[in-house]
């Protein structure tokens, strides 16, 4: 018979894995949200479980995550409503070329034939939406058979097409089911639980008392041989910045705002690895790692003004792998119109691409001082390359210090989080998180 994992949405199993835990499955989960325990508790656990389902096993594993954290880490591995789309037509045309071929080749069986005319008609003449929203109404209602199908079934033949296969929605066209996952979540309004119940395929494991977490890492480990897809299963996003600071800043940020997404992303040790900062040192670590010929995803995050502008221009020249992409600080509405000091003393200028480096995105409870004023800009020298000034923001090292105190205090009790400006370091996340579905 064999072992399954159930992928469950709202106890309606969509996707169906046998003898193996499905390492492209498993890469949208974390170590936290494994949990084994006893299936007779499972009334009293939101997990997923199906109903009959590991009803004679002693312990139970199960991944469970909320939607809305699934779609973030989804978006951050590439799988986009825009690429799930595009590949929903993209396979809907090969489904029907296959069908066709098929069907020409089976003279003598007028029958399948049939099937087959009647596959191809209804995938021809269903859109995307039609599909979402049939699959919607089999998880809402909760048929898993045609035989328990109403009469009076919106789109029935649809329906009926989609229910054509045990292994869950495997009649949907898509070749990862990803892609699936990530629209289906956009059809529910409301955050569901899903639910990846794997508890047939280690039972062996749990039975002999190994912990979530070790169990995990195992899984992980071995998914490593899964070479089908655009990066190993584990691998992680490197994110190199202009130096130590920024580093520090962002990975702090991350496992504040977005912890979820934390065990996506990996920052470069300028301490432990010697490394220079400033952009021109950024430059040459980018071109560095171009060499190495690095299989992970890359992303070199510059500053926002002048010399990182410099910097960027240098590397228009390379042909960049396409495993790497180079972004600077998002445009900042602050900094429009932002206080400079220079030989006419202080003038509210414009400074984006001139001089926002990261202090710039650490929120106005950082910037302005205690009378309510913004820290002004000192311009400090000229880039001929790209004609134009370069600015610093005063006080540099009192400003990081400040908001080092916020980060503390929200990382000690996140609740205060809303109390406090984080909307610059969110834009920045956002650019790092959407990079490599903008190009």
């Amino acid at each position: 018979m064999g072992a399954y994992g159930y992928l469950v949405l709202n106890n309606y199993p969509i996707e169906t894995d046998k003898n193996y835990v499905n390492p492209f499955m498993l890469g949208l989960f974390d170590s936290g949200d494994l949990t084994i325990f006893d299936p007779r508790e499972r009334a009293n656990k939101n997990l997923g479980l199906i109903s009959d389902i590991n009803k004679e096993l002693d312990l139970a594993a199960v991944l469970s995550s909320n939607s809305n954290v699934l779609r973030d880490r989804l978006e951050v591995l590439g799988f986009t409503v825009k690429r799930a789309k595009q590949q929903f037509y993209d396979v809907k045309e090969e489904q029907i070329s296959s069908w066709l071929s098929m069907s020409g080749s089976l003279k003598t069986n007028k029958d399948w034939i049939e099937h087959l005319e009647q596959k191809v008609k209804i995938t021809q003449n269903c859109s995307f939406d039609e599909y979402l929203f049939s699959c919607k109404y089999l998880i809402e209602e909760r048929i898993n058979s045609i035989e328990s199908l109403p009469e009076g079934a919106p789109n029935r033949k649809l329906v009926q097409h989609l229910l054509d296969d045990i292994n869950g929605f495997a009649h949907y066209p898509r070749w990862d089911f990803r892609n699936f996952l990530r629209a289906i979540i956009e059809v529910f309004p409301d955050p569901f639980t899903l639910s990846y119940d794997i508890s047939e395929i280690v039972y062996e494991q749990i039975i002999e008392g190994i912990s979530a977490e070790d169990l995990y890492n195992q899984l992980i480990e071995s998914g490593h041989d899964e070479q089908a897809f655009e990066y190993r299963i584990g691998d992680k996003t490197l994110i190199l910045t202009e130096g130590s600071t920024d580093t520090e800043i962002l990975k702090r940020s991350i496992r504040l705002l977005y912890p979820h997404l934390e065990q996506y992303y990996s920052f470069v040790d300028f301490e432990s690895s010697y490394i220079q900062g400033g952009s021109g040192a950024l430059t040459n670590t980018i071109k560095a790692f171009i060499g190495a010929g690095i299989n992970n995803r890359i992303i070199g995050v510059y500053d926002n003004d002048t010399a990182g502008n410099s910097s960027m221009k240098l590397l228009t020249k390379l042909q960049l792998p396409h495993n790497l992409r180079i972004i600077k600080y998002p445009h900042l509405s602050l900094a429009t119109s932002y206080p400079t000091m220079g030989p006419n003393g202080l003038t509210q200028l414009d400074i984006n691409g001139l001089a926002c480096s990261i202090e710039l995105y650490l929120g106005l409870d950082v910037l302005n001082d205690d009378k309510g004023t913004k820290v002004p800009i000192q311009w400090t020298g000229f880039d001929k390359g790209i004609a134009r000034y370069q600015g610093e923001i005063i006080n540099k090292n009192a400003i990081q210090n400040q908001f080092f105190k916020k980060l503390k205090v929200c990382e000690k009790d996140p609740t205060s989080i809303k109390d406090y400006d984080w909307s610059g370091i969110r834009s920045i996340l956002t650019c790092i998180f959407n990079v490599f579905n903008n190009h």
